[in-house]
């Protein structure tokens, strides 16, 4: 789809939320009150319910959690006191390992109009929304819109243009 077309569509979609927002979001008032709880999805939340299998988080490669795997996870959340979750920016990021590792803990972003496909699929993410609501449980997005990357060797950016000067 091209830019132009993606832009429109962008710019109607958040023009139509922003006529239920004052509906569908709490206050500022409400979330005074709120514990948060920011969960990094990949590490937290391993979809196959797996507490013991490798997960070396200092190697910066994924482990496998999702947002399905989150749900799972709702009472461990709920039990230590929290009752708003943050989850990790969800859109769509680099893929491949860089000199850092994955981009597994959310951030180094590749397309705002997608979906990150290693934390699950539109209606996982719908499906957390609905189960954190359905417990009271406040749900905030993470949006990077300043931090969009590109994939180079870190010596050579093939590719890149760069300002003059």
């Amino acid at each position: 789809m091209a830019f132009a077309q993606k832009l429109t569509h962008w710019i109607c979609a958040v023009s139509a939320l922003t006529l239920l927002l004052p509906a569908m979001a709490a206050d500022k008032e409400a979330w005074k009150s709120r514990s948060i709880y920011q969960a990094m999805t990949d590490p937290l939340a391993r979809t196959d319910g797996s507490k013991t299998h490798a997960c070396n988080i200092t190697a910066g490669l994924y482990c496998g959690g999702t947002w399905r795997g989150m749900i799972d996870r709702l009472d461990y959340i709920q039990d230590m006191g929290f009752d708003a979750v943050i989850v990790a920016p969800i859109v769509k990021k680099i893929e491949g390992c860089v000199s850092y590792g994955e981009a597994y803990h959310g951030y180094w972003v590749q397309d705002m109009y997608a979906l990150n496909p290693h934390f699950g699929s539109p209606e996982d993410l719908l499906d957390l929304s609905k189960a954190l609501h359905d417990r009271g449980i406040f749900l905030m997005m993470n949006t990077v819109i300043n931090s969009m990357a590109y994939i180079t060797n870190g010596t050579s950016p093939e590719g890149i243009s760069t300002l003059p000067g």
